[in-house]
C-alpha cells in the first residue's frame, strides 16, 4: 500500500493540518489575539514552505533528467513510434549506480503528489492569514468610529 517514506509523508501532512486547524479565527478577535494567530502561521507556514522548496527543488531536477534521457533515447529508432516509445523505456528504466532500476514517471508522480499537499497546506494559511489582517482592519474601523 504505502512505502515507509510515503506514511512518513502522510503523517507529517496531517502533523501540520492539525496544527493549522486548531488556529481558530473567530469574529471577536482582539488585536492581540490576531497577532498571536499571524505569529503562530507565520511558524508553521515557515517550515511548509521550506519543506515545498525542497520538493519543488527535486520535483525540477527530476523533470530535467525525464526530458535528457528522452531527448537522448527518441535519437535512435527508425520512425517517430518507435523513438517516442524508446524514450518511454528509457525514463521507465533508469538504472542506478547500485543496480536499482527505477521509473522517474513514478517518481515525478510521487513528488508531484507531495507538492499538491504542501500547496493546499500553504493555501490554507494564506487564507486564514488573510481573515486576520481584514478581521484587523475591521477592528481598527470599528474603533474610529464608536471613538468618534
Amino acid at each position: 500500500m504505502f512505502h515507509q517514506q510515503d506514511e512518513e509523508w502522510v503523517r507529517k501532512i496531517q502533523t501540520y493540518r492539525s496544527k493549522i486547524s486548531t488556529i481558530n479565527i473567530t469574529s471577536d478577535i482582539t488585536s492581540i489575539q490576531g497577532k498571536q494567530v499571524l505569529s503562530r502561521l507565520d511558524e508553521i507556514y515557515g517550515d511548509i514552505r521550506l519543506l515545498y522548496g525542497d520538493i519543488m527543488k527535486q520535483y525540477e531536477e527530476v523533470d530535467s533528467l525525464i526530458n535528457r534521457i528522452r531527448r537522448k533515447a527518441e535519437a535512435r529508432g527508425n520512425n517517430t513510434e518507435v523513438r517516442k516509445a524508446n524514450g518511454i523505456r528509457a525514463v521507465e528504466n533508469v538504472e542506478t549506480g547500485d543496480g536499482t532500476v527505477h521509473n522517474l514517471y513514478d517518481i515525478m508522480t510521487h513528488l508531484n503528489f507531495q507538492k499538491e499537499d504542501l500547496e493546499s497546506l500553504l493555501a490554507i494559511i494564506d487564507k486564514k492569514q488573510s481573515m486576520v489582517i481584514t478581521m484587523s482592519g475591521l477592528l481598527k474601523v470599528e474603533s474610529n468610529i464608536v471613538g468618534h
